[in-house]
């Protein structure tokens, strides 16, 4: 049986390789920085864009509903020619 012996070498690395691993240290960081800001700005956009059309869209059921509110007392003054005996201030549909 032979026993291999196996050598460990310490290399040192010049001042030039570990500023340029720092460089790319830095570059890399760099990146990762700009790619969170640009998603959470997305996300940021997406929420504000949601919210708008939560907005627009309750404004315009809004206007449907005052729409077809406006349309019932029209309706029912058309139909009731003594309306303004009949409904005085207050609830007119039950």
């Amino acid at each position: 049986m032979t026993k291999h012996h196996s050598t460990v070498r310490c290399t040192r690395r010049s001042a030039s390789e570990d500023s340029r691993r720092g460089a790319i240290l830095l570059v890399v960081l760099g990146v990762a920085v700009i790619v969170a800001i640009l998603a959470m700005s997305t996300l940021l956009l997406n929420r504000q864009l949601a919210r708008r059309s939560r907005v627009i869209r309750d404004s315009n059921q809004a206007a449907l509903l005052a729409k077809g509110g406006l349309q019932l007392g029209v309706d029912l003054i058309c139909r009731e020619e003594n309306w303004r005996a009949k409904y005085s201030d207050g609830i007119w549909i039950e």
